[in-house]
């Protein structure tokens, strides 16, 4: 590898360099990506397929980048800011009082990590994160061991047809329906949309699809049309809503809308971008857990290397480690869950406490309630679990991880706060003795919202019970 490829380069040093340099770099890392192409296909670890698709991504990345964000810029228009963020901590580079320092659209390369921020119509923040480009090295290696081995299973899956059958037809017939590995490689560009409410990502994810989706019954003429005046089209059924999911087939507590653009270029080829579309509190415990990911997936490779050869005492301590760290995984997104629920009802908290008390509206209902603070706790709250809703202790000021959910929500904690780490509690509990005495009411009434709509929330629990068991919604 070159010492072009070996350098990286701030978003700053970006934006101040001319074009043509960043035209080098970006041609630099092409060439070092197609020998390491060439050099897999030659020694027959990649197929010609493989071999093909990846040339079509890695031979000119600043197309990539081009028409993924013309995509956008189609949806969006032109960001309110352009920032450089470390994906290792989800935070934007700041100026010396603050603030969000505003790049150039310049800053949008293969070899940088930027954020574009927009506003929604609610004036919520609507964040679309650019990474540099998935290396080509991460991008054969999910071709041998992750999409290659799905791949081997369902060939060992139908390879009874020929060899226990010897029904060679009914076997070519099936494995024209296997899907290749490069059917699912769709992140080698893959954007990340954040958003503040459940509801707000449901409605960006609309917002990708309306007049661009290619469904079953689309008649051949309306899906020429999508393809040739839209600057992408998305398939239906490659579309994954995990809000929608079972919690029980849901282990890891991890939510998003996965959607995949098809992006032709001029030339006709169409390369597919993955966009992942999630709550924000949600994203940044995901920057947390992805670590963990890595940790598990090297344990996975190891197992697999040894394969039989491996000791049953070393395979059960390998095994009892990746369990640990799921558990964690699994931990870590179910407490980011629970702080945005706790921020979900403070902003009923805000909106008796701003809004509707100082203006003597009265509640519509016996208990005390608002009809819009309601439905928009319905809407927006995230089961937990299938249990009872425990109003006395799910939002109480008292409980470690109440405390620990409420400091991050108002910023006494680091995002990135490690609740696993040996000093955790003591830090959690230090934090809160510096609380002001406005803060600890926040909290406080945060707790008696919880209680006195402790109905509602129930009734999204029996909502996500009944979806979970496959019958129709019940009303609020």
């Amino acid at each position: 590898m070159s010492d072009t490829q070996k350098k990286s380069y701030s978003v700053k040093e970006t934006v101040e360099m001319p074009r043509h340099q960043i035209s080098e770099i970006i041609s630099e890392m092409s060439r070092h990506s197609l020998k390491i192409i060439e050099k897999a296909y030659q020694e027959k670890l990649i197929n010609d397929n493989e071999y093909e698709a990846l040339k079509m991504y890695y031979s000119d990345p600043d197309k990539v980048y081009r028409h993924t964000y013309r995509a956008i810029y189609d949806l969006f228009k032109q960001p309110e800011k352009t920032c450089a963020i470390d994906l290792n901590t989800g935070k934007v580079e700041k100026d010396e009082n603050g603030n969000p320092i505003d790049y150039t659209l310049k800053a949008v390369t293969p070899f940088t990590d930027t954020q574009l921020l927009y506003y929604d119509k609610f004036h919520n923040h609507l964040r679309v994160i650019f990474p540099e480009m998935k290396s080509v090295e991460r991008a054969i290696e999910k071709l041998l061991y992750e999409y290659g081995k799905e791949y081997n299973q369902d060939l060992k899956k139908i390879s009874d047809i020929a060899f226990i059958d010897e029904d060679r037809e009914a076997f070519a017939s099936a494995f024209q329906n296997v899907e290749k590995t490069t059917s699912k490689l769709h992140d080698i560009l893959r954007l990340t949309v954040t958003c503040k409410y459940k509801s707000d990502v449901e409605r960006i994810a609309k917002v990708f699809q309306k007049d661009r989706t290619l469904y079953k019954n689309t008649s051949s003429e309306e899906e020429n049309k999508i393809k040739e005046n839209e600057p992408y089209y998305i398939v239906d059924g490659e579309t994954r809503n995990r809000f929608n999911g079972k919690l029980s087939k849901n282990p890891k507590m991890y939510y998003d809308i996965k959607i995949v653009l098809h992006i032709p270029d001029e030339l006709g080829n169409v390369r597919e971008v993955e966009i992942q579309l999630k709550i924000h509190t949600l994203y940044m415990a995901d920057i947390r857990t992805h670590k963990l990911y890595e940790e598990v997936r090297k344990i996975e490779k190891e197992i697999e290397a040894k394969g039989n050869k491996i000791e049953q005492k070393e395979l059960a301590q390998k095994n009892a480690k990746k369990t640990i760290l799921l558990n964690r995984i699994a931990q870590i997104n179910k407490n980011a869950i629970h702080q945005y629920n706790m921020m979900v009802v403070d902003k009923i908290r805000r909106i008796e406490d701003d809004g509707y008390i100082p203006i003597g509206a009265e509640p519509e209902h016996t208990d005390g309630t608002y009809q819009y603070c309601r439905e928009f706790l319905y809407n927006e709250y995230m089961p937990e679990s299938l249990n009872d809703f425990e109003a006395k202790e799910s939002f109480n000021p008292d409980g470690e991880t109440n405390k620990m959910c409420f400091l991050r929500m108002i910023g006494k904690l680091d995002p990135t706060f490690d609740e696993f780490a040996p000093s955790a509690s003591l830090d959690i509990e230090e934090a809160f003795d510096g609380l002001s005495q406005s803060e600890r009411s926040r909290f406080e009434g945060i707790y008696q919202i919880s209680n006195r709509y402790g109905q509602i929330i129930q009734n999204a629990i029996n909502h996500k019970r009944i979806q979970d068991n496959g019958f129709e919604s019940v009303m609020m």
